[in-house]
């Protein structure tokens, strides 16, 4: 009786870490607020759009809409038919990308969508494969980030080059 004591003590103990965040696997935290995008040897950070993130306490914290399309603080160059990296602040459930010019009246035109697949276990770590067509009008890529219990939306600058990326 005493060893399943002990022993449902120590599990109940370790479940209390990870929920409370104390131990070696918590010790980063969640930052709903970053993305970097690497593409080639280059990274640039996205500017944060449109989110919904949880309060200090898990409570109902910060949502806010944002006026599209951002004003973006960094530009990174494409290839067609090249794998981009997203590095994210905390980890994903879901991302989906937008690939979009700016019109003459300052909307975005859609022209490409996708999906991004986990690089790493961590989930992280995302991959965007590029279409090996792509048009050289877009001006921007749009990524839409879902997280276990947070949700946000980032744009940044795109110029693509008029080469493909080498086939892999």
């Amino acid at each position: 009786m005493r060893r399943r004591a002990l022993a449902t003590a120590a599990l109940l103990g370790a479940s209390v870490l990870a929920v409370t965040g104390v131990g070696a696997g918590a010790a980063t935290k969640a930052d709903y607020k970053k993305l970097i995008v690497v593409s080639g040897k280059k990274s640039t950070a996205a500017t944060l759009g449109t989110r919904c993130h949880p309060g200090q306490n898990g409570t109902a914290g910060d949502c806010t809409e944002a006026k599209y399309p951002l004003k973006t603080t960094g530009t990174v160059a494409l290839r067609a038919g090249e794998r981009v990296t997203l590095l994210l602040g905390a980890p994903a459930t879901d991302v989906r990308w937008r690939a979009a010019r700016i019109d003459g009246t300052g909307k975005e035109q859609l022209i490409d969508v996708g999906g991004a697949f986990p690089a790493t276990k961590t989930q992280r770590r995302w991959r965007v494969h590029l279409p090996k067509k792509m048009s050289r009008r877009i001006k921007l890529l749009g990524f839409d980030v879902v997280y276990k219990n947070a949700y946000s939306s980032f744009e940044i600058g795109a110029r693509v080059s008029r080469t493909r990326a080498p086939s892999r």
